[in-house]
């Protein structure tokens, strides 16, 4: 089980790692998957990771 941040819980049936692909890279990058869940999701972790920087106002998420 994982838990969100409103602390609801979310089940976690298996784990798998996606080509995530960003501007023509590809991040190979592990998930959970859960029937819960339908879009990828980044984690804390994830981000601090691939040190990105989220613009708001702009719709735009920047990721080095």
């Amino acid at each position: 089980m994982l838990c969100t941040a409103n602390e609801t819980d979310i089940t976690v049936v298996g784990e798998v790692t996606l080509p995530l692909r960003l501007d023509g890279r590809c991040i190979r990058t592990p998930a959970f998957v859960s029937p819960e869940v339908e879009e990828l999701m980044l984690g804390l972790n994830w981000l601090c990771k691939h040190r990105c920087m989220w613009d708001f106002a702009g719709n735009k998420i920047y990721v080095e």
